[in-house]
């Protein structure tokens, strides 16, 4: 198993080999799910989710609100994410090609 790692240094977890190492709050390393989660502003429903061994990153965006509108058959007018996910060219990409305003909020 060892050697299929090629990294002495990498970090392995040996109760569940899907679950990335991924870095918390406070530089702590953990194993980790990231699970995104597209939720209807107006009803509070849940329209889609995402699961990634990955850190969030802005192109993840679009499959989310691409698979909410897919789920609900509705055109949203505004979609608000998590700081992870905003970066301009997203943002502006969002706006121009979706005709959507996007807005950042912080994660806290």
């Amino acid at each position: 198993m060892l050697d299929e790692l090629g990294d002495e240094n990498k970090l392995i977890n040996m109760t569940d080999p899907d679950a990335a190492v991924m870095q918390h709050k406070y530089k702590r390393k953990l194993p980790s799910y990231n699970h995104q989660s597209a939720v209807d502003g107006k009803y509070g429903v849940t329209c889609a989710v995402s699961t990634r061994c990955e850190n969030d990153h802005p192109k993840y965006l679009f499959s989310l609100v691409d698979e909410a509108r897919k789920n609900t058959g509705a055109v949203y007018q505004n979609v608000r994410a998590d700081s992870g996910f905003c970066i301009y060219e997203v943002l502006e990409k969002v706006e121009k090609e979706r005709r959507t305003k996007g807005r950042a909020l912080s994660s806290g």
